[in-house]
Parts: C-alpha cells; sequence; structure tokens
C-alpha cells in the first residue's frame, strides 16, 4: 500500500530505516513522529517476513516490495512546503512530547528553520502595533497605505519566515467586490474560511491553517479525481509534485517545465524511472520567457496549452495543473475555449505577486473569479499550502467528475 499523507498512516509502525544516502537524515527524522505513532525502527537486515513493514525509501520499495509485507509513505521535498518536513521541525524545534499548536511554538519554528529579515524602518515597527483593523478600514478607501506589517510577525527583533508574504495585503473596492464574488461561488465552508483568511487573516490565521493542513494531503492532491487521467502539468522545478501524481491510477503526466528532468530531486527521479512509461517531459516553456528563472537554449520553445493538447492528442479526462510563475494570467484567455470543449479539472496556483495589477496581490481574486465565470457546472474549492501568503490554489472540478 501506499500513503500520503499522515491521517492515512497505521498507529503501529514498524518502520525500516535503509541508511539511504539521499534519505538518510529523512530516515533518522522519522523517529521524532513516535509522539504521534508507535515506532518501532529496523535494519534492513533485521526483516521478518511475519511482519508488515513501512518506508520512506521509494527505491527500497520498488525492489522489494514482492518481496515482504511492505508500504510506502510518500514524502514532499518542497523545500519549504513539505508537510513531513516541517512537521518535524516544529516538533524538534520546540522539544515537544505531545503534538499540540501554539502561537510562540510556530514563531519559534519560523526563527530557526526559515530565512529572516531585519527591521528595516521605524513605520513599519509603528504600524505594526496598530489594530489593523481600522486602520485598513479608514485608510483604503482613499489611498494607497505602506507596506505593513503585523506585529505578530516580528519575533526577537526581526521578521519572521518570509515575512514580506505575511504583510497586510492592500485592498481596493474593486478587489474587496471580485473576493465576495469569488467566496460566494465557493462550494464548501472549507474553502470560504481559508480564501477568507489567507487574504484578510493575521498571520496567526494562516499558521493555524497550515499546522492543521500538515497532517492531511499535499500540494495540488485535494478535491482532484485521478482515476484514469492525463495530468498535464505546467511548471514543475524539482518535480516534488509528481510522486503523488504517478501513484494514482492515471493514465500520464505530461511535465512541461525548460528545464525538463534537469532540475528534479533525486527523489523524484526514482518515481520516474518506475513510472517511465506514464510520465513524459516537455521542455517548453507556455506564453513567454520573461518569469522564467534558468537560462533558456535552443531546446527550450514557446507553446501555450491549445498546442499542448494537440501534440499530445489528449481529448478528454484531463487535470491541468499550473505553477508558472504568475503567467496563469495569460492561461486564462486560452482556458476560455478549453474548459467548454474538454471540461479539465484544474489546480491553478493565484497567489503571484503582479506588478501589472494594482493592488499587486490581485491574482488572488482576478484569476478565481474569471474561472468562475468561464467554468458552467462547476464546482470551486480553495486550499493553502504554506505558513505565508503564497501556494494558495484554486480548484475547478466538474460536476459531472
Amino acid at each position: 500500500m501506499i500513503f500520503k499523507y499522515f491521517n492515512e498512516l497505521p498507529k503501529k509502525i514498524n518502520f525500516i530505516d535503509t541508511d539511504s544516502r539521499d534519505l538518510g537524515h529523512y530516515e533518522k527524522d522519522f523517529y521524532f513522529l513516535k509522539i504521534l505513532f508507535e515506532i518501532k525502527t529496523f535494519k534492513e537486515d533485521q526483516i521478518n517476513k511475519n511482519f508488515h513493514f513501512l518506508t520512506i525509501n521509494p527505491d527500497f520499495y520498488f525492489k522489494n516490495k514482492d518481496k515482504i509485507k511492505l508500504d510506502l509513505f510518500i514524502i514532499s521535498i518542497d523545500r519549504d512546503n513539505s508537510h513531513f518536513i516541517n512537521l518535524i521541525k516544529y516538533i524538534k524545534t520546540n522539544k515537544l512530547k505531545k503534538i499540540h499548536y501554539k502561537n510562540k511554538y510556530f514563531k519559534k519554528f519560523l526563527w530557526e528553520n526559515f530565512p529572516l529579515k531585519r527591521i528595516e524602518s521605524k513605520i513599519n515597527k509603528l504600524f505594526g502595533v496598530f489594530n489593523l483593523k481600522v486602520y485598513k478600514y479608514f485608510f483604503n478607501k482613499f489611498f494607497w497605505v505602506p507596506l505593513v506589517r503585523y506585529q505578530e510577525d516580528i519575533y526577537k527583533g526581526t521578521y519572521i519566515g518570509k515575512s514580506s508574504y505575511n504583510c497586510y495585503v492592500k485592498r481596493n473596492s474593486e478587489f474587496n467586490e471580485k473576493f465576495k464574488y469569488v467566496y460566494s461561488n465557493l462550494s464548501d465552508q472549507k474553502s470560504k474560511y481559508i480564501y477568507k483568511n489567507t487574504i484578510c487573516g493575521k498571520p496567526s490565521k494562516i499558521w493555524r491553517n497550515y499546522f492543521n493542513l500538515l497532517f492531511e494531503k499535499e500540494h495540488y492532491q485535494d478535491y482532484l479525481n485521478f482515476d484514469k487521467k492525463i495530468i498535464i502539468n505546467l511548471g514543475v522545478d524539482n518535480g516534488f509534485e509528481i510522486p503523488f501524481f504517478v501513484t494514482n491510477n492515471i493514465d500520464k503526466i505530461i511535465n512541461i517545465d525548460p528545464t525538463g528532468e534537469k532540475a528534479l530531486d533525486v527523489y523524484v527521479k526514482s518515481f520516474v524511472k518506475n513510472f517511465e512509461d506514464k510520465i513524459l517531459f516537455d521542455k517548453s516553456f507556455l506564453y513567454d520567457s520573461k518569469n522564467i528563472y534558468v537560462d533558456l537554449d535552443k531546446n527550450n520553445k514557446v507553446t501555450n496549452l491549445k498546442s499542448i493538447i494537440d501534440q499530445n492528442n489528449c481529448k478528454n479526462n484531463l487535470i491541468i495543473k499550473s505553477d508558472i510563475e504568475g503567467l496563469e494570467i495569460n492561461l486564462l484567455e486560452e482556458l476560455e475555449k478549453i474548459i467548454p470543449k474538454y471540461r479539465p479539472q484544474l489546480a491553478l496556483s493565484i497567489y503571484h505577486i503582479d506588478k501589472n495589477f494594482n493592488p499587486e496581490h490581485s491574482h488572488l481574486v482576478v484569476i478565481p473569479k474569471r474561472l468562475i465565470e468561464i467554468s458552467k457546472d462547476y464546482k470551486f474549492y480553495i486550499n493553502h499550502y504554506t505558513y505565508n501568503r503564497r501556494e494558495t490554489v484554486f480548484f475547478c472540478i466538474p460536476k459531472e467528475i
């Protein structure tokens, strides 16, 4: 069996430490989950074929799954947002003996494990202690306010985590109207709660939501029906989502990224090797090279979503996942024709900062609003996959799914 999130795991675990060169530190850290599970650790030479075992090493799993009773727990290797990595860091940082959330624990977790930024101006120190609900209500009607921090986002005189993403989100009346429209069209209360807190909540609200999510599904796994589907994976980098996608009963996954397989984490490469008949890589890039953070070569060609669909003969049963550094805004024009014809499931990033919009966070409302307008007989959901205002994903699911 393959497990993909903590709440799926059995309470009693016989864990195999394979002393992997690439996963060894993760295998050692697995022991910190003893506050959640009853864990017994074994080495390879201690395996008893009568016992049931769990591993996080995909190479070991695919080599031995037919020889012994063996399960695999897939972990995300996303550098900032992995549930597996961050839950263990939260436990280790605070030396916890029982898992629970406290603001002070989360601040310490951010302080010790993520980038720090010094407080750069007196005005931000001053605004940080205001009641921002009153402040933003009064001033935002008349002019754009400066970058304002929340006091709780400061720890030991320093902004903690990637704190520029935890500042107050600037809004105007147009932004607020679009937000209300999207909010009213979301299909469950959880999505409404997450959406409101992501945009309007203080950092501690987002921290608490993320802590709760650590036990649930990883990025791009919620709401989607993967059975016999073709996934068009726009934006790949280290490919942390590929193991989760490919171990579903999918037909294939088409990965579009100018880096191709070059940037894939060694962990992900194990899944690529074992599911090579289902995985394709295309080194094209969508629409424009301005947002690409790597050097391009002669093999990198500009493309669009319609061309990808046509070239791969994707007629139906589509899932389109996108994290293309804000070019989701360009995707909307194509989706206006693609949605009624192919009725794909969508999981699109909507969090990117865009200097062409006023306010610059407008993707949070512009993209979902347009998708709701053009997606007839769909349901709409939102989830948020980190401790700051990044990694917000909008899901569009046809009602017939």
